[in-house]
């Protein structure tokens, strides 16, 4: 096996634990969900959201959200504030929200929560609805005022 290249990014404790497997030690272990101690939320929110370009849908979503405040969204309402249209326009929805649970998850820090991260999900008669955590609403506000659209919004 050749190694050329190593790049980390970690605790110390998560280094150390590389370190030992690489090392050839059994006793090694990380967190198997990516989950870092202490990681602070909004710097795991701001890199999950300008790591890649952000779609244009995941940012309408987030500010649909954040606009509803308290009283939340309902998939419904979602569907009408993205213009989605065509014969299955919940599947096309619910799969921008999944896309953007998977952001978060696919970022360091993320710790598995997907949009839970940001959202409080419940259903109201059997529909999805979507609430901002009120602790995410101003910096999740302020994190998407400082990006730029890919397309200028209607």
């Amino acid at each position: 096996m050749k190694i050329r290249i190593i790049e980390f990014e970690g605790t110390e404790q998560e280094y150390q634990a590389v370190a030992e497997m690489l090392a050839g030690s059994a006793t090694a272990t990380l967190p198997l969900d990516g989950a870092r101690a202490g990681a602070d939320p909004l710097s795991v929110l701001r890199r999950a959201l300008s790591r890649i370009p952000l779609p244009d849908t995941a940012r309408d979503v987030m500010e649909a959200v954040i606009a509803a405040g308290p009283t939340g969204v309902l998939l419904t309402e979602l569907i009408g504030v993205l213009g989605v249209q065509g014969p299955n326009p919940e599947r096309v929805v619910t799969g921008h929200i999944g896309a953007l649970g998977h952001r978060f998850n696919a970022t360091p820090g993320g710790g598995g929560q997907g949009v839970r991260m940001i959202f409080v999900l419940d259903k109201r008669d059997g529909v999805p609805h979507y609430t901002i955590r009120p602790e995410m609403a101003a910096p999740l506000t302020a994190i998407l005022n400082g990006m730029l659209r890919r397309k200028p919004k209607p």
